[in-house]
């Protein structure tokens, strides 16, 4: 008996469960028996003394070691893995998890996710919620959250969020299908629906962007609704700003603003005041956009057909399918216009206005040329010029002034 009860007792120490003395132990039964009617005295003891003193109580100290499923409050410590955690922080050296917290801090080397987060910081390699409330989401590598309402989502590797509503979004890359805030800043930032100030990144790319500025190497956006794109490229199948500002290219579908100003201006319909570059083309652009990447990788150049600029064109080259305003450049070509146009060589099918250069030439011209040498096929107007020529209407070859009706 002696001997049954010390057996008992060791094995007690060892796995952490009362020992009910008094309780008959037969000398009989196995060790697992053994332990098995200690295991179910120890149980019938703990639910006596619940009767009899009221539901358990909640845990209110530090809790060191691991829980499986189960609530734990106020601070938990080494890895640790709880159905809801109410208190201040969860703290690890690895791994964190918890379907529900409501507390300040969850941070650990390794990784931290909740199902729901409410609370100020959640910091770790890889931080993750479904549901994030709070100030600041931080990963090291890795920031995830489908729901995000707060301040800032950091990360030195990449920010994802399916639905954003804060201040901002830093990260080498920011992904976001729904981004309401301030900022998206970072290597890449790429946003199905944006509204907010601005994108600051090499590459920034938005499906529907409404907001400031896109401001960066590269700028895309579908719909842009704002003031700016600017930097290196930018382009939009319809812009609707201030302007585009690029030191390489400005493309644009529909183009509604002020002014593109770049080495090269690309738009198949132009409202606005000025295009501003080397080369200016309205006639037959191509559209660059990464959503004209191939499977394989490289990147397919799509015509846009037709084009209409209304506004003013200035530069080495300009180029309009029908022109409703001025071209000022070195070259000016459209395949119909009202207007003007003044450069070195003029061409234009039918026009209706005023050519000045040195070379002036219509399919048919409604107004006046002056230049060193006019040419049209028909001519409803005056030409003036060192020599003058005309296949239909005034003379075919006239010096210093020729006129047709």
């Amino acid at each position: 008996m002696m001997e049954s009860l010390l057996f008992s007792l060791i094995l007690s120490l060892l796995t952490g469960q009362g020992v009910p003395f008094g309780t008959p132990v037969s000398g009989r039964k196995s060790v697992s028996g053994r332990a098995g009617a200690l295991a179910e005295g120890s149980r019938s003891e703990d639910r006596g003394s619940a009767n009899r003193h009221g539901p358990k109580q909640r845990k209110t100290q530090v809790t060191q070691g691991q829980s499986r499923g189960e609530d734990s409050y106020v601070l938990t410590v080494v890895p640790t893995v709880s159905g809801t955690f109410y208190g201040i922080a969860q703290i690890s050296v690895w791994r964190i998890s918890a379907r529900r917290f409501y507390g300040l801090v969850q941070t650990g080397i390794g990784s931290c996710r909740a199902g729901r987060f409410v609370g100020a910081v959640q910091l770790g390699l890889f931080s993750h919620a479904s549901v994030f409330r709070g100030l600041l989401q931080a990963g090291v590598l890795a920031s995830d959250a489908m729901d995000f309402a707060g301040l800032l989502q950091i990360s030195s590797g990449v920010n994802v969020s399916e639905n954003f509503r804060g201040v901002a979004q830093i990260a080498l890359g920011n992904v976001s299908s729904k981004f309401r805030g301030l900022l998206q800043a970072g290597y890449a930032n790429i946003a199905s629906r944006f509204r907010g100030v601005t994108q600051i990144g090499v590459m920034n790319d938005a499906d529907d962007f409404g907001g400031l500025a896109q401001v960066g190497i590269v700028n895309d956006s579908t719909d842009f609704v704002g003031a700016f794109q600017a930097l290196g490229m930018n382009t939009a199948v319809r812009f609707h700003g201030i302007a585009q500002v690029a030191l390489i290219f400005n493309s644009a579908g529909e183009f509604r603003g002020l002014a593109q100003v770049g080495f090269m201006n690309f738009a198949n319909n132009f409202k606005g005041l000025l295009q501003v570059g080397l080369v200016n083309n309205i006639r037959a652009i191509y559209y660059l956009s990464q959503r004209d990447l191939k499977d394989d990788g490289f990147i397919r150049m799509v015509p846009f057909r037709g084009g209409v600029f209304r506004g003013i064109q200035v530069g080495l080259l300009s180029s309009a399918h029908v022109l409703e305003g001025i071209q000022a450049g070195s070259v000016n070509m459209v395949d119909s216009g009202t207007g003007a146009q003044v450069g070195i060589f003029s061409r234009a099918g039918l026009f209706r206005g005023l050519q000045v250069g040195v070379v002036n030439m219509t399919t048919e011209l409604r107004g006046l040329q002056l230049g060193l040498v006019n040419y049209t096929s028909r001519l409803r107007g005056v030409q003036i010029g060192l020599l003058n020529m005309s296949r239909s209407g005034g003379l075919p070859v006239m010096v210093l002034v020729n006129a047709g009706w």
